[in-house]
């Protein structure tokens, strides 16, 4: 069994640095036209054992097949270098994920499995598509989309900061210099 959980997704440029004398400078640049902000893939076992190829090509679950890149069939084959560090800069950041051995089936019948999502997730809808395989082909898929959403402080936040952008940073002005004072007044009373 495999679970994919794919976030909105969004136009994204990817650019090359080259060094030109004694900088550094963007040199190249690939627009891709879709990339989902958030991809993890949940397996039961190792994805080479479970899914062939075929399958993949034909049902897009691996984070290489999400990625979508314009023009023709020669405008491709040219950005797969920019793919391949798209997906492993959003590896490093944790966007990216390969969960193998995380789906545990009980009595062939029942699944379970869970997932983290980390802080710096896009809000939206994440849709979920969960593949049942046998022989390493796809026997049948269930798709849903699940709300995601910050809640709590960190919500407040959010909103105050996007909706509110002039009282959020008088907030934060405001919460600078009463921490810059506190902390001169600490040193002061512990110098005494």
């Amino acid at each position: 069994m495999i679970i994919t959980v794919s976030g909105p997704s969004e136009e994204i440029v990817v650019r090359q640095k080259s060094r030109v004398g004694i900088i550094w400078v963007n040199t190249a640049e690939v627009s891709l036209e879709a990339a989902p902000s958030f991809y993890a893939i949940l397996t039961s076992a190792p994805v080479q054992q479970i899914l062939s190829i075929d399958e993949d090509n034909r049902h897009n679950i691996s984070s290489a097949r999400v990625i979508r890149a314009g023009g023709g069939e020669e405008a491709v084959a040219q950005t797969q270098a920019y793919k391949d560090a798209l997906i492993r800069i959003r590896q490093e950041m944790d966007v990216y994920q390969v969960i193998e051995g995380a789906v545990s089936i009980q009595d062939e019948t029942l699944f379970r499995t869970s997932i983290q999502l980390p802080a710096n997730i896009i809000e939206g809808d994440y849709h979920t598509e969960i593949f049942l395989i046998r022989g390493q082909e796809v026997v049948s898929k269930y798709t849903a989309n699940i709300a995601v959403q910050k809640e709590g402080l960190e919500r407040f936040l959010y909103t105050l900061a996007h909706e509110w952008a002039l009282v959020y940073g008088i907030m934060s002005l405001l919460i600078a210099i009463f921490a810059g004072w506190l902390a001169s007044a600490a040193f002061r009373w512990l110098k005494v």
